[in-house]
């Protein structure tokens, strides 16, 4: 599976949430010091690759852009196992 990455936005936060394996478990990351509000988290629509921009802003309205680089958060090679249900699949 490739990575999927989600924000609250409902409310502040300080953290995204990430998955290599489809949404079967999330991973929580903390990506600022302060709690703020996300608005977006984005990609370029034809990239392949790891790095994803989260902008926002803070209670005081101020503007905030982070930039996530996963490449060293990368998920485990595939061996080639094909057992469905079991914790040896990959």
């Amino acid at each position: 599976g490739g990575l999927i990455v989600m924000a609250f936005d409902e409310g502040p936060t300080d953290h995204i949430l990430y998955t290599w394996d489809e949404g079967r478990t999330w991973n929580p990351l903390k990506i600022s010091d302060f709690k703020f509000e996300i608005e977006n988290v984005i990609i370029e629509p034809s990239a392949t690759s790891l790095h994803f921009v989260v902008y926002g802003y803070r209670s005081d309205n101020d503007g905030v852009l982070i930039s996530l680089d996963f490449a060293s958060l990368h998920q485990s090679e595939c061996k080639g196992i094909d057992a469905a249900g079991t914790p040896e699949s990959d």
